[in-house]
């Protein structure tokens, strides 16, 4: 807060005594607003949100891991429907780079 405020100060030196009064009394505002956040503070680490929000995180959590879980099965599904042929296909492709780097160099 009090370095917001030291550098409110230093830009309204640098623009001029017309907005430092218009920025003297948005300092005023804004401390008001601090008291209105320290209050909502106080809601937001009450341990009854607290413990609901623990709750919340929990039941997210357990729902990735399901999705996370049903994805795994895909893939372990795939790769084994799929597996030998991506790795042939890596193999040739290798072979050709391979080929291709002895014409270059020939």
């Amino acid at each position: 807060k009090k370095e917001e405020d030291d550098a409110a100060e230093a830009t309204t030196e640098a623009k001029g005594d017309d907005n430092a009064s218009a920025n003297s009394s948005s300092s005023t505002s804004s401390s008001s607003s601090a008291t209105t956040s320290d209050s909502s503070n106080d809601i937001l680490n009450s341990p009854a949100f607290l413990k609901r929000k623990l709750e919340v995180l929990e039941s997210d959590i357990a729902k990735i891991d399901e999705k996370i879980s049903n994805a795994n099965k895909v893939y372990e599904e795939n790769k084994a429907e799929w597996g030998s042929q991506l790795d042939d296909l890596r193999k040739e492709y290798i072979n050709i780079q391979d080929r291709m780097k002895l014409k270059m160099n020939a």
